[in-house]
């Protein structure tokens, strides 16, 4: 039988993970927008991934220990200054 704190650490390892796959995702249409010049699109993306950093920075961490997620935030941020500054105005 599995004790409680058991099901609760895979439920939250499963949501650590989604996260992860979120993010994955996330940079692949960003990818997919620049090819396709879609610059405003990969910037609204750029900054969806950089909230999804914000919101779970210590999980990624724990699944991607090797991870830079304060660069990699701030490139995710650098790119829509540079291409949308009329996007960026809402984001910090």
């Amino acid at each position: 039988m599995c004790s409680i704190d058991a099901l609760a650490s895979k439920n939250t390892s499963r949501l650590e993970e989604k996260n992860l796959v979120l993010f994955n995702r996330s940079l692949e249409i960003i990818e997919t927008k620049l090819k396709a010049s879609d610059y405003d699109s990969a910037c609204l993306e750029a900054i969806k991934s950089a909230t999804l950093i914000d919101q779970n920075v210590k999980s990624l961490n724990l699944l991607e220990p090797n991870y830079d997620w304060n660069e990699i935030r701030a490139v995710l941020i650098e790119f829509p200054r540079k291409h949308c500054p009329n996007l960026i105005k809402s984001y910090k």
